[in-house]
């Protein structure tokens, strides 16, 4: 069964070209998997993504059995080196089990504010008749 979490990624479109085609080149069941689980969302005049993964396993430093979350998250601390703006959301199904990791470039005037670009992170009930609650 496993442990399942819902991860949120923002970056750059450039970058996020670049990372999916790296993926693609893998030819690899664990990339292909997460390439077809991405929900992408974009804005018309944006230059940033959003990633959206739902109930995924997202375990990190585990590269025989999910070399895909390794490479995000390698791939995400390169574009930080790099001073390009990156943002990560984990949520998984512990009520507190949630991490953010990003970086914002220095660049205000070029990247903007990184959270104009971030998805809200919130956290529900989902009932028995498969219905939600209000955000809190």
């Amino acid at each position: 069964m496993g442990y399942y979490s819902n991860v949120a990624v923002t970056m750059k479109k450039a970058n996020y070209e670049k990372m999916v085609e790296e993926m693609r080149g893998k030819d690899d069941d664990h990339f292909n998997y997460l390439l077809e689980e991405m929900i992408i969302h974009e804005k018309p005049g944006y230059d940033y993504v959003q990633i959206e993964l739902n109930s995924v396993r997202w375990y990190e430093n585990d590269p025989k059995y999910f070399p895909e979350v390794d490479f995000v998250m390698n791939y995400l601390r390169q574009l930080g080196e790099r001073d390009e703006t990156y943002h990560i959301a984990r949520i998984g199904e512990d009520p507190e089990d949630f991490e953010v990791d990003y970086h914002m470039s220095d660049d205000i005037e070029k990247d903007g504010y990184l959270y104009d670009y971030v998805p809200w992170m919130e956290r529900r009930f989902r009932f028995m008749d498969d219905k939600t609650s209000e955000s809190i």
